[in-house]
């Protein structure tokens, strides 16, 4: 019998948007995009998808920190990525069955073939899960850690997307390494190799408008034209544009359909690192979820931990600091 045919996490999401013809990139033709002699390219962010298709072609620049680095964006570098290199502590666990049968689980999953992937991403996590017999504390202990991997409770996360995320990871779960001195060294090593003259930032893009080449109008009334535009910005901007001739359908259908994780990390700066663990961490059914220490093994008394808060959390703590912030304005 056949072996089935192997498909990671990121080769299924990727066929399955050139299948739906679900693109993002903001041109009139995705696959007509190529890099040739003289041609002039317009790309729209400057955040790390923005510098790295700019950087690409030929930087968001960074802040200057004051000696501890936290990071509010993207945290950890996987070793996979090949290309870059309340209980006592450890004593709140699954259950042994549990552990048993999720490995189990995991194991099984590089036997799917590339229907029964599809199968699983119709179901969520929770009930994946439920129905192989997590329950009880399992089961909760499972919705508190899960949730932080996906921004959202894992209700709302589908049982394939989980799997692959598990067992196609890592044995730290991707959180293998960090960048010395934070992220922004990386946006600032991207500006170094395209030129900070060549990016601009506080342009509002108001339209787009493509013919023959492309012209993008700022809301300060500065035009600029290319040859092709790469959009790397979120879907919502992207709706905010002003786009002539109008997207095609079928782009306007992906944007609609592609959903954000609601995700808020809070940052509290101690004079002193009273929880005396470099490692510390804890998570709990409250508001704040999930806390950490986010300036691990930086030389200083100070220290910073972070509440990593998702879905209705994270946007209960939002609300919180609006309000707050409307009521100082008004005194």
């Amino acid at each position: 019998m056949d072996k089935p045919q192997q498909t990671s996490r990121r080769e299924f999401l990727r066929q399955s948007a050139l299948f739906a013809g679900a693109s993002l990139i903001s041109t009139r033709s995705f696959g007509s995009i190529y890099i040739g002699k003289q041609t002039r390219v317009i790309v729209i962010g400057a955040g790390f998808a923005g510098l790295a298709a700019a950087y690409a072609l030929k930087q968001r620049c960074g802040r200057d920190e004051e000696n501890l680095v936290v990071e509010l964006g993207a945290e950890w570098v996987g070793n996979s990525h090949e290309r870059n290199q309340y209980a006592k502590a450890n004593a709140w666990d699954f259950s042994d069955n549990w552990k048993t049968k999720m490995k189990t689980l995991l194991e099984g999953y590089k036997t799917l073939d590339e229907k029964q992937k599809i199968e699983l991403d119709s179901i969520d996590w929770w009930r994946y899960l439920v129905n192989n017999g997590c329950e009880g504390k399992d089961l909760v202990i499972r919705e508190l850690l899960d949730s932080t991997d996906f921004g959202e409770s894992i209700r709302h996360v589908s049982a394939y997307i989980a799997l692959a995320t598990f067992a196609e990871s890592s044995e730290k779960n991707e959180m293998d390494l960090k960048m010395q001195g934070g992220n922004t060294m990386l946006a600032r090593k991207f500006a170094e190799g395209i030129g900070t003259d060549n990016i601009l930032t506080g342009h509002i893009v108001k339209r787009i408008e493509q013919k023959d080449s492309v012209k993008v109008i700022c809301e300060n009334g500065k035009t600029f034209e290319a040859d092709k535009i790469i959009c790397a910005i979120p879907t919502f901007a992207i709706r905010n544009i002003q786009w002539e001739p109008g997207l095609p359908p079928e782009k306007v259908q992906a944007i609609n359909e592609l959903q954000y994780a609601r995700i808020n990390k809070n940052a509290i700066l101690f004079k002193k690192r009273f929880w005396n663990d470099e490692s510390f961490d804890l998570i709990t059914d409250q508001t704040p979820h999930y806390f950490y220490h986010a300036t691990k093994n930086q030389p200083s008394q100070k220290g910073v931990l972070i509440s990593y808060t998702i879905g209705a959390y994270a946007m209960y703590g939002l609300n919180q600091w609006f309000n707050t912030r409307l009521a100082l304005q008004k005194t």
